[in-house]
């Protein structure tokens, strides 16, 4: 079978899917906007010797439910609370969740069934409290890089920057690893800060306001 290959699409795609919507009146051309207050742009580095938290799991989960393709009406049908609790936030099926977060990270039930998010009485998970809402930064793609690997997969390397709207504070960039499959599937490896971001990324800022 051909190596996997990338492309700038999919590169946007996994941008997307790690916690970004596309803005409906952007500042810029082709920024992505990080999902307010649940989106792994908010937590920065990791990898290997600093993992995700079931929290950071559970919050990918609710931003991805903007990548589902539901309506409301759907997503409460489907989401809603097992024992009939009003406004208690999204319950998430146990099957499901582990599902599709195995689908995309290097993860196990194991890993996920934190007593702070799974219920196993109700054989699921849901957030404990609600998470704290900052200001949202834009998500700027620069550039990416590929690497063949013994076991037929690629290791995509994507380079981005997060730009805040608050213009005193200083861009942070990052650099988003995946691993493609033969299939064309992917999950996510780490995100590091990225050493030495490009004159581009160390340039970009908010346009002036008219």
């Amino acid at each position: 079978d051909p190596l996997p290959q990338a492309d700038e699409a999919l590169c946007r795609q996994i941008l997307l899917d790690y916690g970004a919507s596309e803005p409906q009146d952007p500042v810029q051309e082709g920024w992505l906007l990080a999902d307010k207050g649940v989106s792994l742009y908010f937590r920065g580095a990791w990898g290997p010797d600093d993992p995700l938290e079931p929290a950071d799991y559970f919050t990918w989960r609710l931003h991805y439910l903007s990548q589902e393709g539901l309506t409301y009406e759907e997503q409460v049908s489907r989401y809603s609370f097992p024992d009939g609790r009003e406004n208690a936030g999204w319950f998430f099926p146990q099957e499901d969740y582990e599902a599709l977060l195995s689908s995309r990270f290097e993860v196990t039930s194991q890993d996920l069934r934190d007593d702070s998010f799974y219920n196993a009485q109700l054989e699921g998970y849901q957030m404990p409290v609600a998470p704290g809402i900052g200001a949202s930064p834009f998500v700027v793609y620069d550039h990416y890089e590929q690497s063949p690997q013994e076991d037929g997969s690629t290791l995509l390397s994507i380079y981005y920057t997060l730009v805040s709207p608050i213009q005193a504070e200083p861009n942070e960039s990052y650099i988003l690893t995946v691993r493609l499959a033969p299939d064309g599937s992917f999950r996510y490896q780490s995100c590091q800060e990225d050493p030495s971001p490009s004159d581009g990324q160390q340039q970009l800022a908010m346009p002036a306001s008219n």
